[in-house]
């Protein structure tokens, strides 16, 4: 019996597919039994820490404070403080700055870092002496290192009455000048103004919370003032 020519075909394809099917069927094994590169696990975005933070945050507002003029004449930015603060038995005018502000740690920051702060303006003849006795020391004479020194003791951070300053100023804060705005405020730190006057500055801690999260471990922050 004769099988027509296209039954021959039909079954010299049927043939061709078989094969090339099993050709395949067989390199995909072959593939399943092969060792697979491991992946690199991409590594886990890690937040700022807060004492990265503080650090840098303080280098900052330092910097600023050292180069900023006040003025407490100014009633729609300070208010003044009817007791004066006595430390080290120092006797200072205090003021309040009203607004709350704030900066931004680096450009692409999407939070403010929010703050207030409180000068304290010490006796206008102790100031001078300290000022004449730094300029001294800037053209290279004799100067007294007692009067620097000692104008700067009054406001260490670790003094018991600059301590208890700050706690009566973070309630101030919380309960008079700011109430009930749920907001949280905590001392970051002390530093002289370009008037060589006194900056207590307060940080707003939820914000800090906010930025601590936006921002990688590591980060820089950005001088963003002259």
């Amino acid at each position: 019996m004769s099988l027509s020519w296209p039954f021959v075909l039909l079954l010299c394809g049927l043939f061709v597919l078989v094969i090339t099917l099993f050709v395949l069927n067989v390199s995909n094994k072959r593939k399943m039994f092969q060792p697979q590169p491991a992946k690199t696990p991409h590594p886990e975005r890690r937040s700022m820490t807060m004492s990265h933070f503080t650090q840098q945050s303080q280098t900052y507002l330092a910097e600023l404070f050292q180069q900023s003029h006040f003025d407490t004449h100014h009633t729609q930015e300070f208010g003044p403080i009817v007791e004066p603060v006595v430390l080290s038995g120092v006797s200072y005018h205090p003021y309040f700055f009203k607004p709350l502000t704030g900066y931004k740690p680096t450009s692409t920051s999407r939070t403010f870092v929010k703050y207030t702060f409180f000068l304290l303006k010490p006796p206008e003849d102790l100031k001078q002496r300290f000022i004449e006795e730094v300029e001294k020391q800037r053209a290279g004479q004799a100067f007294d290192e007692q009067v620097i020194g000692d104008y700067y003791v009054p406001v260490f951070p670790g003094a018991s009455d600059f301590q208890a300053l700050t706690d009566d100023l973070t309630v101030l804060l919380q309960t008079q000048l700011f109430p009930a705005k749920g907001y949280q405020f905590a001392f970051h730190l002390c530093c002289p103004t370009a008037d060589h006057d006194f900056a207590i500055v307060f940080l707003e801690m939820k914000s800090v919370s906010q930025t601590i999260q936006d921002l990688p471990d590591g980060t820089l922050f950005e001088k963003s003032f002259s």
